[in-house]
This record gives structure tokens, C-alpha cells and sequence, in this order.
């Protein structure tokens, strides 16, 4: 049994998976394990643990380089939110020191992380007391160094950051070295908003610097998620709307952090949610879960191709029959 967010990341230069999650098997302490993919065989490595207190609510996590991640979780205990560093060797994990991120209560999505290899910082989007907030990461070895100077309210750098991190997303454009962000607004109003921010190299107070924040939709119910789709250089977020609970998508270009949001267009009629998106460069495609309202509540996944400001869906197919959690999905670019 697993408690907590379940999430994986992939280090595209050794093929290799890091899932992290909370083992109810274990007291509800905070696991992770190394899986590998050849054909159709998955291998997992032994579990290591990396937070041994009850109470592990899971979070997020990115690859930082060759054999490396960084875990951002919350738990129980204080309702801190915490970090640390996993090594890889062959199928083995080890751990860095932990630190204290934030000693509030702290709510972290699973997409809450990007990496930028180009200032070899990790940004970070959590929600505490009422306000979305922007971390910025450096590590050396097994060692976080927390850029306390970086740290800022999305509304200072977005216009309008109301919200919380659980119904908020950041993806990394490899390209320009952008960090894209796309949040539901929980209070005055349920508009959902996208935006881009600029990361700075240097760190310090000028890390991130806000492009505009505009809403792709005035009647948002659920967000699913946001992805960039390296191919045509657009960001591609999937949601459902209170009129209908159907499933909607938006296209977004960018151009010197001005955002260009295409019409909100349902893609999937059926009552339910869009849950979370990715893109699979291999075919050029945006792949994401969705979730129908009605029994048996089975888990569907659909893929989309992007012209524009529009995309073209396929037919959703089955992934589960039957009611299941909702699924996280996850680009293997080893895998095309």
C-alpha cells in the first residue's frame, strides 16, 4: 500500500527511473527505488529509504544530471516540507543530508520541480499560507544549498499567483531556458492563468523574472496538467470546466515571455478529469490520462497532435478497466 503522491523521474543518460513514494508497508516512511525498462521488462532495484518518520505525504522529483535527483516532499511531522539528494549506482540509492525547506505547513505538486541544466539550478513551486511561492535549488555533490535570496511569490513575478501548489504546474523549456507555469486561482474567482518566468544564471534576488500571466479559461473545474512540446515550441495544459465536467486543452506560444493562449476546446466529452500530460518527442505527440465520472470509472489515456494553436485527439483508449488513482505519466525517451 502506498501513501502519499507516487512520482518518477528519468535520467535520459543512463535510461534509468527513480520512483519515489510513501511505503504504508514501512510505517509510512518515505522510499525510493531505481526501475529500468528493457522491451517489455521492468527491473526494480531494492527500496532505500530516505525519510524515516510516520506521516510521508510525497512531492516531487527531477533528474539533475547523470545519476543524480533531488526529492522535494512534505510529511506529517510539523508539516514541513523537506529536500534531498539521491545518488545512483547501478540499481543502488543513496542519499544526501536532508534539509528543511520550509518549516510551515507546505503543500507540493508532482509537478512541482524543473531542472535547468544551463544554470544548473533547480526552481521549485510550493504553496504555504495562502501564497504560491518560487524556490531556487543549487547542489554540489549530495549538497542543497538553498538560494534564500531567490525566493518569491508568484504574484510578484505573474501578476496574479493566487492558489494553491497542488493545482499548479512548471515545465522547463530546454530551448530558451524558460520556465513556463500554469495554476488555478482559488480565490475570487475559479480563472485558471498561464504565464512565463525567466531564470536568471546568477542566482541571488534576480533569479526569476515574470513574462505576462494570462488566463486560458474563465471556468475552471480541475487542472490536469501542462507540458512543452519541444517540436513546435508550444505549452499544451489539459482541465475541465464547471459548464459541462468535460475535458478541455489550450495551446500556448510564448515570445519574449508574452503568452499567446489558442481557444479552450474540449477534447474528451464525457464528464470526468484530465489528469496529468506529457510529450513524447519520438512521434511528436502529447499524451495524457483521463478520467471518466461514471462506473466503472476506468482510466483512459488519449494522445493529441499540435498544428498551431490546436491540436488533433485521437479516440481515448483504455489503460484500467475499472476505478484505479489517477495516473502520473512520464516521458522515456529510451524508449522510442
Amino acid at each position: 500500500s502506498v501513501q502519499g503522491d507516487s512520482v518518477m523521474a528519468h535520467d535520459t543518460v543512463n535510461n534509468k527511473l527513480l520512483y519515489v513514494f510513501g511505503d504504508m508497508e514501512n510505517s509510512q516512511y518515505g522510499y525510493a527505488r531505481v526501475v529500468t525498462i528493457s522491451g517489455a521488462t521492468v527491473t526494480l532495484g531494492a527500496k532505500a529509504l530516505f525519510f524515516n518518520a510516520a506521516g510521508y505525504q510525497g512531492g516531487s522529483v527531477v533528474c539533475i544530471g547523470s545519476d543524480k535527483f533531488f526529492i522535494a516532499y512534505t510529511a506529517d511531522v510539523g508539516g514541513y516540507m523537506y529536500g534531498t539528494v539521491a545518488s545512483v549506482s547501478g540499481t543502488t540509492v543513496t542519499f544526501g543530508t536532508q534539509i528543511v525547506i520550509n518549516s510551515a505547513q507546505t503543500y507540493l505538486s508532482k509537478q512541482g520541480l524543473a531542472y535547468s541544466s544551463t544554470t544548473d539550478a533547480i526552481a521549485m513551486i510550493a504553496h504555504y499560507s495562502s501564497v504560491n511561492y518560487l524556490w531556487r535549488f543549487t547542489v554540489s555533490g549530495t549538497t542543497i544549498t538553498n538560494d534564500t535570496s531567490a525566493k518569491v511569490t508568484l504574484t510578484s513575478v505573474l501578476n496574479d499567483g493566487g492558489g494553491s501548489a497542488t493545482t499548479s504546474h512548471i515545465v522547463h523549456n530546454t530551448t530558451t531556458d524558460e520556465l513556463f507555469v500554469a495554476w488555478k486561482k482559488s480565490a475570487g474567482g475559479s480563472a485558471a492563468y498561464g504565464g512565463v518566468i525567466e531564470m536568471a544564471a546568477g542566482g541571488g534576488g534576480g533569479s526569476f523574472t515574470g513574462g505576462s500571466a494570462v488566463s486560458f479559461t474563465s471556468d475552471l473545474k480541475g487542472m490536469g496538467g501542462v507540458t512543452w512540446d519541444n517540436t513546435n515550441d508550444r505549452y499544451v495544459v489539459v482541465y475541465s470546466v464547471d459548464a459541462d465536467d468535460y475535458q478541455y486543452y489550450s495551446v500556448a506560444s510564448t515570445s519574449s515571455g508574452v503568452t499567446t493562449w489558442g481557444t479552450s476546446t474540449a477534447f474528451v466529452s464525457v464528464a470526468g478529469d484530465a489528469n496529468f500530460i506529457s510529450f513524447d518527442q519520438s512521434v511528436n505527440k502529447v499524451v495524457t490520462t483521463v478520467n471518466p465520472d461514471s462506473a466503472p470509472y476506468p482510466r483512459n489515456y488519449t494522445t493529441g497532435v499540435v498544428s498551431g494553436t490546436s491540436a488533433t485527439w485521437a479516440t481515448p483508449a483504455t489503460l484500467t478497466s475499472a476505478s484505479s488513482s489517477n495516473f502520473f505519466t512520464l516521458y522515456d525517451s529510451a524508449l522510442e
